[in-house]
């Protein structure tokens, strides 16, 4: 009996593979380096990845819940430094875009001020905060935490930005257009 393909393919080092052989390759990484929990799988690992930025309460909880790992926390904080940046804050904000949507950031605030919720109680709070420490170490928590303050406080600002920015997109008709007719 033959086994039926997937159809989707992909190319990796110019080898072609099945997502279903990149799965058992991945798995196979995993279980050398030790560093999947006994309980998770390793569509869980990829699935926590596949959430970024997190766009609703649901995901911020998966990634709360996977923080708690010492594992999966050195490696969420390696990844992040990748992300990297020329200052400190250049790399909290980088991070946060990768990690928090606006819609997110917007209810919260460091300290819950203002009626939101108190983003310095998350596990993302603290593994963004370790990792600009190991980034830059000229710079202190305090510093981290004002800068991740005022970022979380222009997450409303930067969607009425990006609505305006869409809307004056479709009004000049997208790509290469313009919405403007000319006259004969």
């Amino acid at each position: 009996m033959k086994r039926k393909r997937s159809s989707t393919w992909y190319v990796v080092d110019g080898v072609c593979l099945t997502l279903d052989e990149i799965k058992i390759l991945l798995s196979r990484v995993v279980d050398e380096q030790g560093k999947a929990n006994e309980g998770d799988s390793i569509s869980e690992i990829i699935d926590i990845y596949q959430n970024l930025p997190i766009t609703c309460l649901d995901d911020l909880e998966k990634i709360e819940t996977y923080l708690e790992d010492k594992n999966a926390r050195n490696k969420f904080i390696d990844d992040l430094r990748r992300l990297g940046g020329s200052s400190y804050k250049e790399c909290c904000r980088r991070f946060m875009k990768k990690m928090l949507s606006d819609d997110v950031a917007k209810l919260y605030s460091v300290h819950g001020h203002k009626g939101k919720r108190v983003f310095a109680k998350t596990m993302v709070f603290s593994t963004v905060i370790e990792a600009l420490l190991i980034c830059d170490k000229t710079t202190n928590a305090k510093n981290v935490e004002i800068v991740l303050g005022q970022w979380l406080a222009k997450a409303t600002e930067r969607i009425h930005k990006n609505e305006n920015v869409a809307e004056n997109w479709r009004k000049e008709g997208g790509p290469g257009g313009s919405s403007r007719q000319k006259d004969d």
